[in-house]
């Protein structure tokens, strides 16, 4: 649960960071927003095409969600 936790904080970052909300990032990705409440609350990690999706948006590499060091996109 403790890397789900952190999966979680490095996404609440990156959004706090570019300064949107859970309904924007839902709106831009087609990820729904009940699945990032879910995750939030720790219910489960969201499925690999979704962190793709997050990934692609915050312009991150997937290393940045599955990794202990953040890695941006090159």
């Amino acid at each position: 649960m403790r890397k789900e936790r952190e999966m979680y904080e490095r996404y609440a970052k990156l959004r706090a960071d570019k300064g949107v909300s859970d309904a924007d990032v839902s709106r831009n990705t087609g990820i729904g927003r009940a699945t990032l409440s879910h995750w939030k609350r720790g219910d489960y990690t969201p499925k690999v095409e979704s962190i793709i999706k997050l990934a692609d948006y915050f312009d991150v590499s997937l290393d940045y969600f599955y990794r202990d060091r953040c890695a941006k996109k090159a």
